[in-house]
């Protein structure tokens, strides 16, 4: 049975996302730990060059694609950032993969160049993966494409799974899958404010993990709190 230490919505601050592993007690060494990371690695943080370089190099990973990732490939696809790239921090990432001298004066197509070819980079998108699934676990960004055959959705199915809001999803339309679903995407306030604790983003607001509705809620909106939850479960991997 493996251990496995699980974050989402990281949004390229590795400094706490680090200081919260070592404090829910993460040692990539030990073989029976594996870091689980449900999507949304970048953009926004300081340091997303850093927590991808630091999630490439874990022997035991899984890595998820959030809503963020596909940013980053529609504005590789475009070849220029749009408005939206500045507010999300996708411009933020690619900019501090671009580590030469003159980035100040590339076009976006050439930063966005350098990013596309960076091996870091390539290497982490060719990990990512839509879901992952134990005994009792679904591991998403968000939520999982509606029907009974959801694992085998397209993958247009899949990108719209990962911008819904969990919180409301789950209470009006349920979790039909028969095991816990764990997500990340929105921020845990929501759903405590709907428990009526907290508000969504005053002083009151609470963004520790959550359960709800057969779920488990992870965000803990970090980019506005510096905080990483870590979510620890003991399940046992499917056969095959």
């Amino acid at each position: 049975m493996a251990k496995l230490f699980v974050v989402s919505d990281i949004h390229g601050f590795f400094t706490e996302l680090k200081k919260a592993l070592d404090d829910a007690g993460f040692d990539q060494q030990n073989p029976q730990h594996m870091l689980v990371s449900c999507g949304d690695a970048m953009d926004r943080g300081p340091q997303p060059r850093e927590v991808i370089e630091f999630l490439n190099g874990l022997p035991n990973k899984v890595l998820i694609t959030g809503n963020h990732e596909i940013l980053m490939e529609d504005a590789i696809r475009r070849k220029c950032f749009l408005a939206h790239d500045f507010h999300n921090g996708t411009a933020n990432t690619a900019y501090d993969f671009c580590k030469k001298e003159n980035a100040g004066l590339m076009s976006h197509a050439q930063i966005l160049g350098e990013l596309r070819d960076d091996p870091e980079y390539q290497k982490y998108k060719s990990l990512l993966v839509n879901y992952f699934e134990t005994d009792g676990y679904i591991f998403c960004h968000s939520w999982v494409p509606g029907g009974k055959d959801w694992r085998y959705a397209s993958q247009s199915k899949w990108n719209k799974a990962m911008w819904g809001n969990p919180f409301d999803i789950a209470a009006v339309v349920g979790n039909k899958t028969g095991k816990t679903i764990v997500h990340g995407h929105w921020h845990n306030s929501t759903g405590w404010w709907q428990k009526g604790i907290g508000s969504e983003f005053d002083e009151d607001a609470c963004f520790d993990i959550i359960e709800h509705d057969g779920c488990i809620g992870l965000d803990a909106c970090t980019a506005w709190t510096h905080k990483v939850n870590v979510l620890v479960v003991e399940d046992d991997f499917l056969e095959g």
